[in-house]
């Protein structure tokens, strides 16, 4: 397959002439038609002049490893949460690594309302 190339011309103005302009280059695997139609719609967005500041949250995943990428504290939480501890001393410190994480969330939400907010204090794990 020749490599693609994007520029600002319009390759279709319906999911019926996009999905023929992709036949036509031999681009026929759903998967692979996916991840194309995404470059070129953020392709389009860019083009178009819309914010360029654009944020991906996830879970960390890898494939989500794009643009401005943040990780999601409630998915990184229920993450947490599907832990099991073998030993009460293990579920202990799960819970207190949630409750530690849950404290600095809420910090951070704080700050991002108002840069006078001070933490009350510097949560520390000590597991």
């Amino acid at each position: 397959m020749n490599r693609l190339s994007f520029g600002s011309t319009v390759l279709g103005n319906s999911p019926s002439q996009w999905q023929d302009y992709l036949d036509s280059i031999g681009i026929v695997q759903t998967k692979v038609a996916q991840r194309v139609t995404e470059a070129a719609l953020l392709g389009g967005l860019i083009e178009s002049g819309k914010n360029l500041k654009l944020l991906i949250l996830s879970d960390g995943a890898r494939q989500f490893n794009i643009l401005i990428h943040g990780l999601c504290w409630v998915l990184a939480l229920r993450i947490i949460r599907k832990l099991e501890g073998s030993t009460a001393e293990f579920r202990n410190n799960i819970e207190e690594v949630q409750s530690l994480l849950r404290e600095y969330y809420q910090q951070l939400n704080c700050l991002s309302r108002s840069p006078e907010c001070r933490p009350t204090r510097v949560p520390i794990c000590s597991v």
